[in-house]
């Protein structure tokens, strides 16, 4: 079968397979494809254009990151400008140009990077706030044990000292407690935290879920590195995002009542702009680049099970006390 390349100039047919000696292989599952004349997998169910198979010069991506080892800033600026199309992004990307799980990686470290900065940065104010706090409270306890005495031989009965005791309710750093108290002290604090980790989670978790509809995807053999490829690229507008948000946030924690009842409403937010704008980018990569049946049912599933298991972490690690004054307001 002949097909005319879109510009007409190139013609796109299957290789002489008598003077071929190297096999070719389907770019998305690896299929070997020697003796085939039509461009389509029949293992996977990919439809390829055989120029872009065999010849080396389509293998490499104009700027994409994981294809430009000796320009790393320029080439993840690129990425990130070029992910804000994501229509364009995914037509621009085949399965035919290399993965390299090991850049992916980099340039997921890099993206969390953007957001880990100003998230912690955030947290070592409310840390500091919460330190003063403890100090204060140590020593206003210390001297109403000091005037008490019974009180005070309870303390000591119970705990062994009056040191243990104040290290059991207003604890210091280093000790893990200050930093779960700390987490707690602000619930800007737990709303930053909690979308951190969402952030950190996302590719991962939906690139696992994935893992488990290839069946339902009719794609039974597609490796790994193409679904990791299409969840770490889908999530890269996120940060952006996330670091101006944050950097808001910042601005209003000089204004505690100001920032405390944003917090209430700022999950809200984070679900629409977080959650949204990464799974409308996965669900183009699966129509355009992974050409799978049932894209947006296939995602839309996988979000559930992330969903489920994020907030399961989030509210166990953060006790997202916000929550439930959120759903009293909400329902008043």
């Amino acid at each position: 079968m002949v097909q005319p390349e879109a510009a007409g100039t190139q013609i796109d047919e299957p290789p002489d397979w008598s003077h071929q000696a190297e096999d070719i292989v389907c770019p998305l599952c690896g299929y070997n494809l020697r003796g085939l004349t039509q461009g389509r997998c029949p293992e996977c169910g990919l439809t390829f254009e055989w120029h872009k198979v065999l010849d080396p010069a389509q293998r490499l991506h104009p700027y994409l990151f994981e294809h430009h080892p000796k320009q790393n800033l320029w080439s993840f600026a690129q990425t990130l400008l070029g992910g804000l199309r994501p229509g364009q992004f995914w037509t621009s990307l085949h399965p035919a140009q290399p993965s390299r799980p090991l850049r992916l990686v980099l340039f997921w470290l890099a993206c969390t990077l953007m957001v880990l900065l100003p998230t912690g940065y955030l947290f070592s104010i409310v840390c500091f706030e919460h330190y003063t706090y403890s100090l204060q409270q140590r020593q206003s306890t210390l001297g109403y044990w000091g005037r008490n005495t019974t009180q005070q031989q309870t303390i000591v009965q119970n705990f062994g000292s009056v040191t243990a005791a104040l290290d059991e309710y207003y604890p210091l750093p280093p000790s893990p407690a200050f930093f779960q108290n700390a987490l707690r002290y602000r619930p800007e604090t737990q709303t930053l935290g909690s979308w951190a980790l969402g952030y950190m989670c996302w590719p991962w978790v939906t690139l696992a879920a994935l893992m488990l509809f290839q069946i339902t995807m009719r794609r039974a053999r597609i490796r790994i590195s193409h679904l990791m490829r299409c969840t770490i690229y889908s999530a890269d507008v996120t940060p952006v995002i996330v670091a101006s948000v944050l950097v808001a946030i910042a601005v209003l924690l000089r204004d505690r009542g100001l920032a405390y009842h944003l917090a209430l409403r700022l999950p809200t937010l984070a679900i629409l702009i977080l959650w949204a704008a990464p799974t409308w980018r996965l669900i183009v990569a699966c129509r355009r680049y992974l050409r799978i049946p049932m894209a947006t049912m296939t995602v839309l599933l996988t979000q559930i099970i992330y969903f489920l298991l994020v907030a399961k972490v989030a509210l166990d690690l953060f006790r997202l006390d916000y929550l439930h004054e959120l759903f009293e307001i909400w329902r008043a």
